[in-house]
């Protein structure tokens, strides 16, 4: 496996009643910050502007469903054409990410059809190519870039 190394990041906060919140690009509001949340905040500002992912093509918690059950996939970066590239699992940075995190992922990217599953805590993140079809995945050693065509 590869770890990749994700630049750290100053969020935009404020304090509302004395809690402090931190903004989301992506949904456009201030959200209570979290250990999660700051991780997910600091990979999406990597992705949109440091690799120039369209923020429009990028979800935040979307809904996915598996058999009867459903949950929600931390970021969800979709293609043009409105298919699955990439697939993000977030969490905190006090949690390691074990073989539990990648199987939670594993059911987004196949139900999703992505590309590519990313996990993260904020120190330590990896990603993997999916390839669906020969049922395997392969790690590399960098974040995708976005296509400029699919």
């Amino acid at each position: 496996m590869y770890p990749i190394e994700i630049p750290r990041y100053s969020p935009k906060t404020k304090v509302v009643d004395g809690q402090t919140l931190i903004f989301d690009f992506v949904r456009k509001k201030y959200l209570v910050i979290t250990p999660e949340e700051l991780v997910r905040q600091g990979l999406i500002n990597h992705l949109i502007n440091d690799l120039y992912y369209p923020k429009s093509l990028i979800s935040v918690e979307k809904e996915v469903k598996y058999g009867k059950k459903s949950n929600r996939s931390d970021i969800h970066i979709r293609y043009n054409n409105g298919g699955c590239f990439m697939v993000v699992e977030c969490k905190s940075f006090r949690e390691n990410i074990n073989q539990s995190t990648f199987d939670q992922a594993a059911k987004y990217s196949t139900v999703l059809k992505a590309d590519f599953l990313v996990v993260t805590n904020g120190s330590v993140t990896y990603c993997c190519k999916i390839d669906h079809e020969a049922r395997r995945f392969d790690f590399i050693n960098s974040l995708p870039s976005y296509p400029k065509v699919n």
